[in-house]
């Protein structure tokens, strides 16, 4: 059975509606994407570095957490996920995505909970609430641009929107 997920306008999130297979990749996206790999290398070490980027830029701020580091590790930062201090600070997170936007500043919302997607919830009678450590967490997480062909000053806009954001939202 193919599966499939709808993307939610402007609300930055997807929902599973059906069972299925998330294999996505046309012969065409995997016959360019081999091409890419000789520039993997490049890819990750740009990322790495908009990543201690914004590191350091949020280091003092403590109404987010940044991503956990591990020194023994090489994270490659497919995404940077920061999670929000919702005690001490006045919006929630679809207020602060959207503050973002307004600063012409995209932000996403990945690692939806399984069970709050519909088809789970339909299927197997799961609901908010079932697993609240994770709706916490999924709650609290957005994840800001963070891709090689970015700029220093790119992500230095990204810092500035976020630090506007959170000294003009504190609580």
């Amino acid at each position: 059975m193919r599966g499939s997920a709808t993307q939610i306008p402007d609300r930055g999130f997807y929902e599973v509606v059906s069972a299925g297979y998330k294999n996505n990749m046309t012969d065409i996206a995997a016959s360019l994407g081999i091409h890419q790999l000789r520039r993997l290398d490049g890819f990750i070490r740009a990322r790495q570095h908009y990543a201690r980027m914004y590191d350091e830029a949020f280091a003092g701020l403590d109404l987010l957490e940044t991503p956990i580091t591990h020194a023994d590790r090489n994270h490659v930062y497919h995404l940077y996920a920061i999670r929000l201090n919702l005690e001490r600070i006045k919006i929630d997170r679809a207020e602060f995505i959207n503050q973002l936007k307004n600063l012409k500043i995209g932000a996403s919302v990945h690692f939806i909970p399984v069970h709050l997607h519909p088809f789970y919830r339909d299927r197997l009678g799961c609901r908010r609430g079932d697993l609240p450590r994770a709706e916490a967490i999924y709650d609290s997480i957005l994840s800001l641009p963070l891709y090689p062909s970015m700029s220093e000053r790119d992500v230095n806009d990204v810092i500035e929107a976020v630090h506007h954001i959170s000294t003009t939202n504190r609580r």
